[in-house]
């Protein structure tokens, strides 16, 4: 057990400490590891705003995305290094990137709060249509991706202020067989 901000040195010997809150592991599927009364059950739903950003990513509804954002802010793809402000940006944004892919896919895998700043772990996936990113002879129309992405979210007054997509556009590559660059370990020359 952690305990932060008591120095126990300074309790005096018969000083109960606070008992442990007992949070169920879940395992796939949904079951919980936890005995039945052995403490609270978390809520293992995404926050809303999660809910109504991936959804908005499924069906490629630019407005729906846009209206979840404050006048102010910002959506950062690093993978890409694009960044767009406000919901006419981030309108932008959705639907440059639904005219690039086919079978877009965001699969919310965690997400947890804390206050007004949310992490989120979800699968990007999809298929690249014609109109691709990448110049020729490069071409991966077609070709399905699926990698590991984290988001962080930053709210303000319940609407986003900040939305940042991290993935490794190297995966990506790989996957649909473009040019990512060798990896060679340290030492294999």
């Amino acid at each position: 057990m952690i305990i932060t901000g008591v120095t126990l040195a300074a309790l005096p010997a018969s000083a109960a400490l606070p008992a442990p809150v007992v949070v169920p592991a879940t395992q796939p599927g949904g079951t919980t590891t936890a005995k039945p009364g052995s403490g609270p059950r978390p809520d293992h739903r995404p926050p809303r705003v999660v809910e109504q950003w991936a959804s908005a990513w499924n069906t490629g509804d630019a407005l729906a995305m846009s209206a979840l954002f404050a006048p102010d802010g910002t959506y950062t793809d690093h993978a890409f290094q694009a960044a767009f402000t406000g919901p006419a940006g981030v309108e932008q944004w959705v639907t440059t990137t639904m005219q690039r892919f086919r079978a877009f896919r965001a699969t919310v895998e965690n997400a947890f709060r804390l206050g007004d700043n949310i992490a989120v772990t979800w699968t990007f996936a999809g298929t690249f249509g014609d109109r691709t990113p990448f110049t020729p002879p490069h071409d991966p129309a077609g070709k399905s991706f699926s990698v590991p992405a984290t988001s962080v979210f930053t709210l303000r007054h319940d609407r986003i202020v900040s939305a940042e997509d991290y993935y490794n556009l190297a995966d990506v590559l790989r996957q649909v067989g473009l040019p990512a660059g060798p990896f060679t370990p340290p030492g294999a020359n």
